[in-house]
């Protein structure tokens, strides 16, 4: 079966999401912050984001505690989800990386190619 979607353009998604979802909570000089500590700790730069979210939320968790890491990963499948039109709805026992996976499956079934809705 051939996508059609792109793997990249979901990913630069996926990261323009986490950079969103965290400046809206921490502001820029937190995102400046949380790229220093990603590289400096985990090695991740904030290109290889979308392929290391578990680490991501490692790091999220011993700094903003479970609760808001948990938080912050919905608000970030949330805002993918309306990027591309999917209906979002809270799944319990769901972490950021089970609704990716879900949104990937959703949009390989797709017949059309997918246009991605503006911020």
């Amino acid at each position: 079966m051939k996508l059609v979607f792109s793997i990249q353009e979901f990913n630069d998604e996926v990261q323009r999401a986490v950079y969103g979802a965290i400046y809206s909570i921490v502001g820029e000089t937190g995102l400046r912050s949380l790229h220093n500590h990603l590289k400096a700790y985990y090695g991740i730069t904030p290109d290889e984001i979308p392929y290391r979210l578990e680490s991501l939320f490692d790091s999220l968790d011993h700094t903003l505690g479970l609760r808001e890491a948990r938080r912050l990963g919905m608000e970030i499948a949330r805002r993918v989800y309306y990027r591309y039109s999917i209906d979002f709805r809270p799944i319990e026992g769901y972490a950021l990386k089970d609704y990716l996976e879900e949104a990937k499956r959703v949009l390989s079934h797709l017949k059309e190619p997918v246009s991605v809705l503006e911020a």
